[in-house]
C-alpha cells in the first residue's frame, strides 16, 4: 500500500524498462494502482500482467502523468479498478499531460463507480497513441477524454478494438478521440473472459487485423490485435469438401476458401444457425451440413 503507484513508482525523469512482471494486488490510496509514471519519464512497460491493483481516483492499473512519454507494449491490464464515487478517471490507463504509445495490449474488465470516466483508459489533455491493441469489457464509458482542442491532438486510435468505438469510418464514436483507421468494434472472442483467458480464440476478428505495416507475429502473418498473438501454424489455407471425409473431429481450422462439393446438397450454417453463402463467409466459427449429416465446428481465421 502507498499513496501514489504502490506497486512501482517512477518519479521524475525516470526511465527504466519494466518488463515481464505480474504487478498485483497493490492498494494506492490515491493514484497509480499499479505503477506511476510521474514527470518527464521515458520510459518503457514492456510485456507485463497488471491485474488486481485498487487506486481511489486514477490510474488503477497504470498511471502516466506529466509529461511522461512512455511505451506501453504487450501487456495484459486487466480487472484493476477504482474506489472514489467521484472524479474517477482510467480505470485501466490515465494518462495526463503526456503523449504515450500503445501498442499491442489487451485492456480488459477494469472497474470505476458510476459516474467515472474511462474505464478501459483515461486521457487528460495529452495526445496518447493507440495501436494494434484490444479495449473489452472495461465500466463504460471504455475510453474518455478531455484535452483542449488545437492545442493536445487527444487519443489516436488505430487498428484497435474498441467497446462501443463503432469502429473505422462512418460509424467511429468522436468522444473516442480520432480515428486513424483500421479500428473495430467486435467481440474479441477470447478464450475465456470470465475465468481470465484473454487469449484469443480462433475466428477471432482480431487475428491478422492489426496494421500491416508493423512487425509480422512470429508464425510470419500480420500481427493481430491484443498482446497475445494466435498462432497459425499448421492451419490449412484452404478447405474442401469431399462427400466421403465430411465427419470432422473436433474443430477444422482454415484460412481461404471453402469449397463444397458440387451435386450435393450443402449448407452452411453460422453459430447462431443461420445459413451463409459459401463464398461470402467471413472468419468466424461455422457447422456444415452435407446431405442432412451435421459435421464438427470448422472456423475459418482469415
Amino acid at each position: 500500500t502507498a499513496l501514489y503507484g504502490a506497486g512501482i513508482q517512477c518519479w521524475e525523469n525516470a526511465s527504466p524498462t519494466v518488463k515481464n512482471n505480474i504487478i498485483k494486488d497493490n492498494i494506492a490510496l490515491a493514484s497509480g494502482g499499479g505503477v506511476w509514471f510521474y514527470k518527464l519519464c521515458n520510459a518503457r512497460l514492456d510485456s507485463n500482467i497488471i491485474t488486481g491493483n485498487q487506486a481511489s481516483n486514477s490510474g488503477g492499473g497504470v498511471k502516466i502523468d506529466f509529461f511522461s512519454d512512455v511505451v506501453v507494449v504487450n501487456n495484459i491490464i486487466t480487472n484493476n479498478s477504482l474506489t472514489q464515487p467521484t472524479f474517477s478517471k482510467g480505470g485501466g490507463i490515465y494518462s495526463g499531460n503526456s503523449e504515450p504509445i500503445l501498442i499491442n495490449n489487451t485492456i480488459a474488465d477494469n472497474i470505476i463507480p458510476a459516474g467515472g470516466e474511462g474505464g478501459g483508459v483515461y486521457n487528460w489533455y495529452g495526445s496518447p497513441t493507440i495501436v494494434n491493441t484490444i479495449i473489452w469489457g472495461n465500466t463504460d464509458p471504455q475510453m474518455s477524454q478531455e484535452y483542449e482542442v488545437g492545442i493536445e491532438a487527444g487519443i489516436t486510435a488505430s487498428y484497435s478494438d474498441i467497446q462501443g468505438s463503432g469502429g473505422s469510418g462512418s460509424g467511429w464514436v468522436s468522444a473516442f478521440g480520432i480515428d486513424g483507421g483500421g479500428n473495430i468494434d467486435s467481440d474479441p472472442l477470447f478464450i475465456d473472459q470470465i475465468n481470465g483467458d484473454l487469449h484469443l480464440q480462433a475466428g477471432s476478428p482480431c487475428i491478422d487485423a492489426g496494421d500491416p505495416t508493423y512487425p509480422l507475429d512470429p508464425d510470419s502473418t500480420i500481427t493481430d490485435m491484443g498482446a497475445f498473438w494466435f498462432d497459425q501454424t499448421g492451419i490449412s489455407e484452404h478447405l474442401i469438401i469431399r462427400p466421403s471425409e465430411y465427419n470432422f473431429v473436433g474443430a477444422t481450422i482454415f484460412a481461404g476458401p471453402l469449397i463444397l462439393p458440387k451435386g450435393i446438397n450443402c449448407k452452411v450454417f453460422d453459430i447462431t444457425g443461420r445459413i451463409v453463402e459459401p463464398t461470402k463467409i467471413k472468419p468466424g466459427i461455422y457447422f456444415i451440413e452435407v446431405d442432412g449429416v451435421m459435421t464438427e465446428k470448422v472456423v475459418k481465421v482469415r
